[in-house]
């Protein structure tokens, strides 16, 4: 909820100047179409430019980075009145920043943060506070585990700021126990599917573990799945 009223604030103070347009067109690029986030992320927007009274064309990443950079080129080019794009890779910011803020062309990223070293004008990010997300996720878990137990840790990207700063902060807090410690971890690529399998081999090997932390909803619904998957086969 928080992080849906963000978007509707920053995209309403950097588009204000669109309401005076007859109709303002806004470009979305999407990381992909197939992923649970990705679609509440794309619905979202879509409602967000509904209330703008604004038309919408949006491009489908497909998870290729150089896709996404030339559909964000032709939005450039097709002189849309402000973009909102959800980067398949990080790498593509400082090209995308430059682009926009040539044509002078509002953008706001979402999901991933850019973080350049000054913020060009016209330009926003709208996301979570990663320290908050693995700090809080963490402390409950330690928690309701009664701050003992071994940890397991499914990570998201690993070229992911955000999946490297939740799984910082995860083995900050599980450091702070002496009775805890994280014991394996594994990449899940953010999916839901990755993560059962990396879950079921893990008990299949006879890794020793009580508690999962997982960088996103997916792959916690996916760790969840494996262990129920794992109990219906008597394990």
């Amino acid at each position: 909820m928080k992080q849906w009223l963000s978007i509707s604030l920053s995209a309403s103070l950097l588009f204000a100047g669109l309401a005076q347009a007859a109709t303002p067109l806004i470009g979305v690029g999407m990381a992909k179409y197939n992923d649970n986030f990705q679609t509440i992320l794309r619905h979202g927007v879509e409602k967000q430019v509904a209330l703008l009274d604004a038309d919408i064309f949006m491009e489908n990443g497909q998870d290729d980075a150089e896709l996404q950079m030339r559909q964000f080129r032709n939005l450039v080019n097709s002189k849309v009145d402000a973009i909102v794009v959800a980067m398949v890779s990080g790498k593509s910011a400082p090209e995308m920043m430059r682009l926009a803020n040539e044509a002078k062309v509002p953008l706001v990223f979402v999901n991933r943060n850019p973080e350049p070293a000054k913020w060009p004008a016209l330009t926003a990010f709208v996301g979570s506070d990663e320290l908050e997300s693995g700090t809080l996720q963490m402390e409950e878990l330690a928690r309701r585990a009664n701050y003992k137990g071994n940890v397991v840790i499914l990570v998201g990207d690993p070229s992911n700021k955000s999946s490297v700063m939740r799984t910082e902060d995860v083995e900050k807090v599980v450091a702070k126990y002496p009775h805890m410690k994280v014991v394996q971890k594994k990449i899940g690529n953010w999916e839901r599917s990755q993560a059962a399998t990396i879950v079921i081999e893990w008990v299949k090997q006879g890794v020793d573990f009580s508690i999962v932390a997982a960088n996103n909803d997916e792959m916690a619904i996916g760790a969840i799945m494996g262990l129920e998957k794992n109990r219906q086969k008597g394990g």
